[in-house]
């Protein structure tokens, strides 16, 4: 199995050209599934190797991996994926700009009033596997 490291190095290749319009599950969705499994999974110092190597695109991937499992969630009525959502959300840390989050922020706290629950109650099942740095402040 990879690590942690060589999975997100991965991902950076991985082409993401309309990846927002396309289905869902897409095969890229698959792939930023298996490094948030990774993520959990592994010790403090590989996750904070692995961050290191997040670069603006791979937090535009993470983010908009975050808004396809927002809308998921709620097709599927399934608080599991807005949970992956906002994991990949925090992930998305790098973003330089917090006017690029927004919208996201808005779709993940939609879903979770659509799913009859809140954002913040969400937020406590994956708060102790989001980085130290997250923007998601609730």
């Amino acid at each position: 199995m990879d690590s942690l490291t060589d999975q997100i190095m991965s991902l950076e290749l991985e082409p993401s050209i309309d990846y927002g319009q396309r289905q869902i599950p897409d095969k890229l969705d698959e792939e930023i599934q298996r490094i948030l499994k990774s993520w959990v999974a592994a010790p403090t110092s590989d996750r904070a190797e692995a961050l290191s190597i997040v670069s603006l695109n791979l937090a535009r991937k993470f983010q908009n991996y975050a808004g396809r499992m927002a809308t998921r969630a709620v097709k599927e009525k399934d608080t599991q994926q807005l949970r992956k959502a906002l994991l990949a959300y925090g992930l998305a840390g790098n973003l330089d700009d917090f006017r690029e989050r927004i919208p996201v922020l808005s779709l993940l706290n939609r879903s979770a009033e659509l799913l009859k629950s809140t954002l913040e109650f969400e937020f406590a099942f994956v708060k102790a596997d989001l980085p130290q740095f997250s923007a998601i402040e609730v």
